[in-house]
């Protein structure tokens, strides 16, 4: 008999079909990961440095101080407001921390 090690968890997700692959991966990815694209945004937003790069396989932002570009294989998509990308992506880890809390109890 096989054990299901299943987690609830959230998932971001847009209609823009241009963003599919961006929000596909974050959704695969861990907390700590997450955590790095926040702590990214925030360097960059205080203008520590410039030129900072973050994603996953597919996909990659370039994030500067206000806007940053969105990159699928080296392949200009977007750009989207690092703000924005900040705010998501701290809504979205809280959501992820949430459910992880409430898998825990549960299974306690």
């Amino acid at each position: 008999m096989i054990n299901l090690d299943i987690k609830v968890k959230p998932i971001l997700f847009t209609e823009n079909r241009d963003l599919w692959i961006f929000t596909g991966e974050v959704n695969q990815m861990t907390s700590s990961e997450i955590q790095n694209g926040i702590d990214t945004c925030v360097y960059a937003m205080e203008g520590k440095q410039t030129g900072y790069s973050w994603g996953l396989e597919v996909f990659e932002l370039l994030i500067e101080k206000e806007i940053s570009t969105l990159e699928y294989h080296g392949d200009f998509v977007t750009e989207i407001s690092t703000k924005e990308i900040l705010k998501m992506l701290q809504d979205y880890k809280n959501a992820l921390d949430y459910f992880e809390t409430q898998n825990s109890i549960e299974s306690s």
